[in-house]
């Protein structure tokens, strides 16, 4: 299993035989953003044997994508080939997660319907998903397809990949940067939206959509029509039905005429939530740009402007993430780091607490543990060292973390 704790010890093998003597000099990643792509990006990277700090404003069940339906589907995410790459990546991911002994995960694998108003050619999409086909429309449509694809609840979903990161002796600080962390480590940038202002990308703006939760209604299916959006998703103890689609609209206050009118929709794909009972409303924003944005800068890695489809391509993304950051750790090795900008953090504290058998403590401890002949102990020390990461995280993380990457003035 992508999560299994063999995976992450093999992990932390390949990157100390990679990487030899300056294992540790490129062995941790500070990931900005906690949503799902930055989740999933620190779960993957922790896998992999590296030490991983997410620093985020938000927690992930503070994010946008805790309000996401999250129904497995690539929506509005270009370029095609990549994304249909990395949503297949992900489907398998998620279909083994749904599939395994832990139910803590929050994946299904639902069955449901896309209805069209008329006849439509398969998704370019469809070569990842095994069983879709054409099948028999409701009344007042032209077509639909039908197909089993992972459906995902949100809220046990951040709440399970916050844990496996925990588990892997990640950390997770709640910190809100003027700009992304300028340090010698490698940084990834999972910002979502923030990116506007952390990567200056203008070209980034939110999709505004809402969503209905709803219960006292037995959805086993999921529904979907394009044209509106309009859904109907079911979670375990509620349904999520939605939806809208309001570009540039900044808002998250959630509209009373427009819930209504989303009910509406949504009952004449589903005629039984008209007995629904309303229980909450939400607002989320898409952070959608012409691409996805994922490349590698200098020391970061951006991996943003899924728009719709953080959950849908969130493996495979993370994947082609991992895939960047061991491309920067082998040019490391071989060249070293540049010199960190003048007037960094990095530098500026560095030189002011170097002196100080705190800060040695603090910095040159945790590095030696990563060197080479560490990481090829015996099943049993590996479990301790996760074991002291999770201690030294609740510790000593923020502490470390406020001096290594807070900007100041």
């Amino acid at each position: 299993m992508l999560a299994s704790a063999a995976a992450t010890k093999e992990g932390r093998r390949r990157r100390a035989g990679r990487c030899g003597r300056t294992g540790d000099q490129v062995g941790r990643v500070v990931v900005v953003g906690a949503g799902v792509t930055g989740m999933t990006c620190a779960v993957r990277l922790a896998q992999e044997g590296h030490r991983v700090d997410v620093l985020a404003r938000d927690y992930p069940l503070e994010t946008t994508s805790v309000v996401a339906a999250a129904l497995w589907y690539p929506y509005k995410a270009l370029p095609q080939d990549r994304v249909t790459a990395w949503a297949g990546e992900s489907f398998l991911a998620f279909a083994e997660l749904a599939s395994g002994p832990n139910r803590a995960t929050g994946v299904r694998m639902i069955s449901g319907t896309e209805v069209h108003h008329q006849r439509t050619p398969d998704p370019w999409w469809a070569g990842v998903v095994p069983d879709l086909e054409h099948s028999a429309p409701p009344q007042g449509y032209a077509d639909a397809w039908s197909f089993t694809a992972p459906v995902i609840d949100m809220p046990i979903y951040l709440a399970w990949l916050r844990d496996r990161l925990d588990e892997l002796g990640g950390t997770l600080t709640r910190m809100s940067l003027p700009a992304l962390p300028q340090t010698h480590d490698v940084v990834v940038n999972c910002a979502g939206l923030g990116s506007r202002r952390l990567a200056d990308d203008e070209g980034l703006r939110p999709v505004r959509g809402q969503v209905v939760l709803v219960n006292g209604v037995d959805v086993d299916r999921w529904w979907l029509d394009a044209t509106g959006p309009t859904y109907v998703v079911p979670r375990e103890h509620e349904v999520v039905v939605g939806g809208t689609d309001e570009d540039g609209d900044w808002s998250r206050t959630p509209s009373p005429g427009t819930a209504t009118a989303i009910l509406h929709r949504a009952a004449r794909l589903v005629p039984e939530l008209a007995g629904a009972k309303v229980i909450g409303h939400r607002v989320g924003l898409r952070p959608v740009r012409s691409s996805v944005r994922l490349e590698a800068e200098g020391r970061v890695v951006h991996c943003y402007g899924q728009g719709g489809a953080g959950v849908t391509l969130s493996w495979g993304c993370a994947n082609e993430v991992v895939r960047l950051v061991d491309k920067i750790s082998w040019a490391v090795e071989e060249r070293g780091w540049p010199q960190a900008p003048a007037g960094s953090t990095s530098t500026t504290l560095a030189s002011s607490l170097a002196p100080a058998s705190v800060a040695a403590f603090l910095f040159a401890w945790p590095a030696a543990l990563s060197h080479e002949p560490v990481l090829r102990v015996s099943t049993a020390l590996d479990s301790a060292r996760s074991t002291w990461l999770r201690w030294r995280r609740r510790v000593t993380g923020g502490v470390k973390l406020l001096l290594t990457y807070a900007s100041f003035g």
